[in-house]
């Protein structure tokens, strides 16, 4: 179907850039009859946060700290115990890169806000900051009903007021506020109000519950690793409680320590090693199975699209899988920019991390479709194994607790903890054949696949929510709770609107 749409010069010189293209002319010429954006909402402008105010410890949330159900994840930054690896952090936000958002407040992302990366400020989440690539939103009527209209009334016409940036939709507040709502659908969200907050609730708590049922991808690894090797967990998990380690002198001159260390982290990592050595008749040191390991390369990165990626480091995570959408833009170049570059079934680890708990984490490169390309940091390793090796499998023992307890202790740094290839190639593992590696990878894909079912239920809970809110917009379905005649139901809705400014 084609679509046309008749304006004039003077119609687009109004814009200041000039758009005419067919998805923003349908938007500002769609309804005859509607609210503009200033009527239902205000753009926050007075949110900045100075450095100075920012004292101990701090949860700040990039867009990539949000998943597309709107769930934040934010990092741990305190200016008094400034990193290397999170230096990026540091800098943007002495440039005024942060924002701290009100309970009811609404923030939708910039760059690529088709990925539905909104979020609604509630009690849990209101002492995080952000950065300013989010528009900050304050709607003047039902805000949780607005914020999930973003997310499916109004989400095709948010779409339509973006722009193309390279290779990726942007966003910014001055498109914002060309957006107009049909007046029709917002008055009957307004007429069914207390009906809708109740379903929101109600699906927010059933949500809740689904949340409640997970299962923590390490604890599941963790248990098809002790029943499949008998491995004792436990022991482990004691020596990590111990406050001290007596050691002879004989173990420290051991040939693995050739620098001597006797550090209780060190020799704390020893006995784990041990455990595992004595539990398991098939261990063996990484050092004969990696043939090369090769640091990434970190650029001058940037929120919005640019001609590359670059992988943040929360992009690895237990369940091995590499998630892409979890990076940053660049243009800067590199005469060996294309040796970073990542493909399939690369298997990368973190070099270092802002906890020891996650130095090391581990994940494989999966492209699921045609995808920009894609560099790693330098705060990460692509080790390359011989054909021994199940990169799934070896990916699990590294997120399992064999591998989180060991490259915690082992890893180095007064500060921050960062690992280098010995420790990989000192790492001792479960190495059965590579059928039994196989066969062990499957027995865990399929409890994790238990807890996508659970995943996939939380976002039929929020589908379900969505098209409810169109439904009622549409006039659909619903009995007209209100219970008023028309006369009295337009009044109603003028006087609402006259109490929310």
């Amino acid at each position: 179907m084609v679509k046309v749409y008749n304006t004039s010069v003077s119609t687009i010189s109004n814009e200041e850039s000039l758009r005419f293209d067919v998805d923003y002319l349908g938007t500002v010429q769609l309804y005859d009859n509607y609210y503009s954006f200033g009527d239902l909402f205000s753009i926050r402008t007075d949110t900045i946060v100075k450095k100075e105010s920012l004292i101990d410890d701090f949860l700040y949330c990039e867009i990539g700290n949000v998943d597309k159900q709107g769930n934040v994840f934010p990092l741990s930054l305190n200016f008094d115990e400034r990193s290397l690896e999170d230096e990026s952090y540091y800098k943007k936000i002495e440039k005024g890169d942060i924002l701290k958002a009100d309970k009811d407040d609404i923030l939708i992302a910039k760059v690529r806000p088709n990925l539905r990366k909104y979020v609604r400020i509630t009690d849990e989440i209101k002492d995080i900051f952000f950065t300013t690539a989010f528009i900050h939103i304050k709607p003047k009527i039902m805000p949780e009903i607005m914020y999930y209209s973003f997310r499916s009334l109004f989400y095709d016409n948010l779409m339509s007021i973006t722009r193309q940036g390279k290779g990726y939709p942007t966003l910014n507040e001055t498109d914002i506020f060309q957006l107009r709502f049909k007046r029709e659908h917002i008055d009957n969200l307004i007429a069914k109000e207390t009906y809708l907050a109740k379903v929101v609730r109600d699906t927010e708590s059933k949500i809740l519950e689904c949340v409640k049922k997970r299962k923590n991808t390490r604890d599941i690894i963790d248990a098809v690793f002790e029943k499949e090797f008998g491995i004792h967990i436990e022991s482990i998990r004691e020596i990590c409680e111990k406050k001290q380690i007596d050691v002879s002198f004989q173990r420290i001159c051991e040939n693995s320590n050739n620098i001597l260390r006797f550090s209780y982290r060190w020799n704390a990592a020893v006995m784990i090693q041990s455990i595992l050595q004595k539990d398991v008749d098939c261990c063996e040191e990484l050092d004969g199975h990696i043939t090369s390991t090769k640091n990434g390369w970190s650029p001058e990165c940037a929120d919005t699209a640019s001609a590359y990626r670059v992988l943040a480091l929360d992009a690895l995570g237990f369940d091995t899988r590499v998630d892409l959408e979890k990076s940053k833009f660049s243009d800067s170049t590199d005469k060996n920019i294309d040796s970073y570059e990542l493909h399939e079934d690369d298997f990368l680890v973190s070099r270092g991390n802002g906890t020891d708990d996650l130095v090391a984490l581990a994940s494989v490169v999966h492209f699921e479709e045609e995808h920009v390309p894609c560099i790693y940091p330098d705060i990460m390793i692509r080790i390359t194994f011989d054909d021994q090796i199940d990169k799934e499998y070896m990916a699990y023992v590294f997120n399992s607790s064999i591998g989180r307890y060991y490259f915690k202790y082992v890893s180095k740094g007064s500060n921050k903890k960062k690992i280098t290839p010995v420790e990989l190639k000192q790492f001792v593992v479960p190495l059965p054949d590579i059928n039994e590696q196989r066969r062990i990878v499957k027995l865990v894909d399929e409890e994790i696949t238990k807890q996508d079912l659970i995943q996939h239920e939380i976002q039929t809970l929020y589908g379900k929510l969505e098209k409810t809110i169109i439904e009622v917009a549409e006039g659909k379905s619903v009995e007209d709770l209100l219970g008023v005649g028309s006369v009295n139901k337009s009044l109603q809705i003028r006087s609402f609107l006259r109490q929310n400014p």
